[in-house]
């Protein structure tokens, strides 16, 4: 990132005394860490209070999806200008305060909706309608301020810590395992944690969010000050901002539809037009049918390695077969164990009665084809990737439009739970799932298989 506002000469001198020492990036580390674990572990905990305080309904879920897909669509652009334009400590104290604040609200909200019957009858009254309520309102206002703190850590106190050094690719690699590892565990310890104590985890994570909150606030003022001479330089002259409030491009439409439009129309209905994933409608579902929050968090553990597992495949694949064959068969490898969850709507007594592991054995088959499932997603996500890079002409526009489908996919999705909230039609929802997928097969077979007219038409050379 080159901020127009600098000389060459500050650039020059900046590449002197601008080193980014260890210490420096542990805490910048650290930070990644403890924003990442509180995101993870709350999203996850919403999952199961949404269902929790409206039970035998996905309609909070589903309002709740909704409402963020939206905020997120309408608002990150915004955001987003913003952040180019703001000084640094000032954007992350606002983002961390907002996100952290929003979901210390929510919490509190979950706590008092668990404590109204020790509150007097007007109490309980009032909390039960306003509670609820209270807690989409401001789950929704957490995940959109957490993706923008995302955005500006990733987007901008990255490169401005590394700048263009051999560094940042091993800073943008470190904080991809954070995250994933921030994934993986946060669900099975909130899960646990919240299967023998739902009070006390909900005063917890409120309290968790505000200390965090002042961590952050601390190691962002520390990394602010004592990083590298870039972090202090002002982003952008007055004449490049109103270039940077251009959000909005028809070209950028126009490039994805003519060079990426069926593969990236595939990949969004697999992945995002589906409750076929342990997402808050699953989990929801499966809370519903007796499986308890640790068991849940379990499977969401398993699932994440089976998904990792896939990303160290996926080079290996790449270099037997070309990466138009290795996306088909990624996603054959996720419509095929997929099939186990149609076992959802499967009633004889033998799937209903028996169970393995305290699971019905309907369930656990729902829960074995969502696991496995993810090794082919993973490779099918890398897949999409890397065919952006190489084989379209301009990758960030193409990423950028991508993104917006894949946010519209999910929102249709919110819009379908929230037509049939009923717990009882979820194997409706399975259904158009598995059939929405599969026709997102039959779109990039047709992607893969096909032969271009020039094979270097739209490939971009990095």
């Amino acid at each position: 990132m080159v901020w127009p506002s600098e000389s060459l000469s500050t650039r020059n001198e900046s590449k002197t005394g601008n080193v980014l020492t260890k210490k420096v990036l542990c805490l910048f580390y650290l930070n990644r860490i403890i924003s990442s674990w509180g995101d993870r572990t709350w999203q996850f905990a919403v999952g199961i209070y949404l269902i929790k305080l409206l039970p035998g309904s996905f309609l909070l879920a589903g309002i709740q999806g909704i409402l963020t897909s939206l905020a997120i669509i309408i608002f990150t652009p915004m955001i987003g200008c913003w952040i180019e334009r703001a000084n640094r400590l000032t954007e992350g104290r606002v983002l961390i305060s907002l996100t952290n604040g929003s979901a210390f609200i929510s919490a509190t909200c979950v706590a008092l909706y668990f404590l109204r019957e020790n509150l007097g009858a007007n109490a309980e009254q009032i909390i039960s309608a306003v509670c609820p309520w209270g807690l989409l309102i401001f789950s929704v206002l957490s995940k959109l301020w957490s993706n923008a703190y995302t955005i500006a850590l990733e987007k901008d106190w990255t490169i401005a810590l590394a700048g263009e050094s051999n560094q940042l690719s091993s800073v943008n690699a470190m904080l991809r395992r954070i995250d994933l590892f921030c994934k993986i565990v946060s669900p099975f310890t909130v899960g646990v944690f919240m299967t023998y104590a739902e009070l006390i985890t909900s005063f917890f994570l409120a309290g968790w969010n505000v200390v965090c909150a002042i961590l952050v606030f601390i190691i962002l003022k520390t990394i602010y000050y004592t990083g590298p001479k870039t972090m202090r330089f002002p982003k952008l002259e007055e004449g490049n901002k109103k270039e940077a409030k251009k959000f909005f491009d028809l070209h950028a439409y126009k490039i994805y539809a003519k060079q990426f439009f069926v593969p990236g129309l595939s990949y969004s209905i697999i992945n995002y037009l589906t409750v076929l994933g342990l997402d808050s409608i699953a989990v929801g579902y499966l809370i519903t049918e007796g499986v308890t929050e640790s068991t849940v968090g379990t499977f969401s553990l398993v699932s994440a390695m089976v998904g990792m597992l896939g990303t160290f495949c996926f080079p290996k694949m790449v270099e037997k077969l070309d990466l138009k064959k290795t996306g088909l068969i990624a996603y054959l490898l996720v419509i095929i164990p997929l099939a186990l969850t149609l076992a959802v709507f499967v009633t004889p007594p033998v799937f209903t009665e028996t169970k393995i592991l305290g699971i019905k054995l309907n369930i656990l088959l729902f829960l074995l084809g969502l696991v496995i499932s993810r090794f082919g997603m993973w490779i099918a996500d890398l897949t999409i990737c890397q065919l952006i890079q190489t084989q379209t002409s301009e990758p960030a526009v193409v990423g950028s439009v991508q993104t917006s489908l894949n946010k519209v996919m999910n929102l249709a999705k919110f819009f379908m739970v929230t037509a049939m909230p009923k717990v009882s039609t979820y194997w409706i929802l399975v259904i158009v799932s598995y059939c929405a997928s599969t026709s997102a097969v039959v779109l990039f077979a047709f992607f893969a298989l096909r032969k271009p007219k020039n094979e270097n038409q739209n490939t971009n050379v990095l």
